[in-house]
C-alpha cells in the first residue's frame, strides 16, 4: 500500500475527514524527496493550479505530525513524509541529511539505545536521530 492510501486510512481511523486540502498536502509530501516548510507546501499547491492557504496547511500537517504521518527535521524545522507508517510500530526514527542541498532519508535499520540514562521519573517512549552528510549528488 502506498503513502497516500495508508495516510488516508489511518487519518480515517482517528475520526478525520479526507479533504481536498488534506489530499493534496499528503501528495505534495509524497512526491518531494526534501523536506518542506507549510510555505513551500503552499507554493507547490499554487504552481498546480491548487489554492493551498497556508493557516490552513499548518493545521493539515500538525494533524499529520500527530498521527506520525510526518515528521519534523530538527536540522531544518521542516517536515518529510513518514516511511514507515503502518509498516513498524516504533516510534524513533533516524534521517540522514545532506548538509548540501538537504535531500533527506529516513533510515530503515534503527540502532539501539538501550544504555541511555535517563533521569528519575522519565520513561522513554521515542526518540529523533538525524546524521549530517553529503548526498551522492552532491559528492559528484
Amino acid at each position: 500500500m502506498d503513502y497516500k492510501t495508508r495516510a488516508c486510512k489511518i487519518l480515517e481511523a482517528n475520526g478525520n475527514r479526507i479533504t481536498q486540502p488534506r489530499r493534496e498536502v499528503i501528495s505534495i509530501l509524497d512526491e518531494s524527496q526534501f523536506p518542506l516548510s507549510p510555505y513551500d507546501i503552499a507554493k507547490i499547491g499554487t504552481d498546480k493550479g491548487v489554492h493551498l492557504d497556508t493557516v490552513t496547511v499548518y493545521r493539515i500537517i500538525e494533524t499529520l505530525e500527530t498521527l506520525g504521518l510526518v515528521h519534523r527535521v530538527l536540522e531544518s524545522g521542516k517536515f518529510l513524509k513518514c516511511g514507515h507508517i503502518g509498516l513498524s510500530n516504533t516510534p524513533c526514527h533516524h534521517f540522514v541529511v545532506c548538509k548540501d542541498c538537504g535531500k533527506t532519508v529516513e533510515l530503515d535499520s534503527h540502532p539501539t539505545i538501550s544504555n541511555v540514562m535517563l533521569p528519575a521519573g522519565f520513561n522513554l517512549i521515542g526518540h529523533r536521530l538525524e546524521f549530517i552528510g553529503q548526498c551522492q549528488e552532491c559528492i559528484s
